[in-house]
């Protein structure tokens, strides 16, 4: 009995089929690695300006933070809205303790509650403006770190000091879910730098 070569129609359907949902799945699991990538990154600027700040601190002699007063980008020029901008003189007293290169966090632009927001902002809450002043169990004059990772209610990474709360007033008391605030499908992290 003479068998016709190639597939049957029903054979070429289940193939097509197969690798249609190997594709997908491809696909999603592509997409989930690269914001995985892009939050590591930011946590990983995060931890380096985390630590900067005390070791300036402690090389200084005077055991003061850097000087800026106000909400300044870290490792870039602009991060919210371009309305916050880096501070030159803030970048090269950090730099005495990090070396030339800064950390850069992710440069993909999250929305939260309609600003813009990039990644890596640092705050220093010492403004007398009432909706300027960041308060860390009750006082002010904090220094707090702000950064920002894709996706609803993600971890902040392995870091201390994560404060629960919103702006601008924070507790010491650990978030249970392990960030400090989740809107629009963005996690915010505040961090009290010491």
């Amino acid at each position: 009995m003479n068998r016709p070569l190639g597939f049957t129609i029903p054979e070429l359907i289940i193939t097509i089929t197969v690798i249609g949902i190997l594709a997908t799945i491809g696909v999603v699991a592509y997409a989930g690695a690269q914001v995985n990538a892009r939050n590591s990154q930011t946590i990983a600027a995060a931890q380096g300006y985390i630590s900067a700040f005390p070791l300036y601190a402690s090389s200084s002699g005077n055991g003061t933070m850097p000087g800026a007063n106000g909400g300044w980008c870290l490792g870039r020029t602009s991060c919210r809205g371009d309305t916050w901008t880096n501070s030159a003189s803030l970048d090269t007293q950090l730099q005495s303790v990090l070396g030339s290169t800064l950390p850069k966090p992710s440069k993909v632009p999250l929305a939260d509650s309609g600003t813009n927001i990039s990644l890596g902002v640092i705050v220093n809450s010492t403004s007398t403006t009432p909706a300027a002043t960041v308060t860390v169990d009750g006082a002010i004059g904090q220094w707090v770190l702000f950064y920002t990772l894709e996706g609803a209610n993600t971890s902040c990474g392995d870091v201390s000091n994560v404060l629960s709360g919103s702006w601008p007033a924070y507790t010491t008391t650990p978030p249970s879910g392990g960030y400090t605030s989740s809107t629009g499908g963005v996690t915010t992290c505040a961090v009290q730098l010491k």
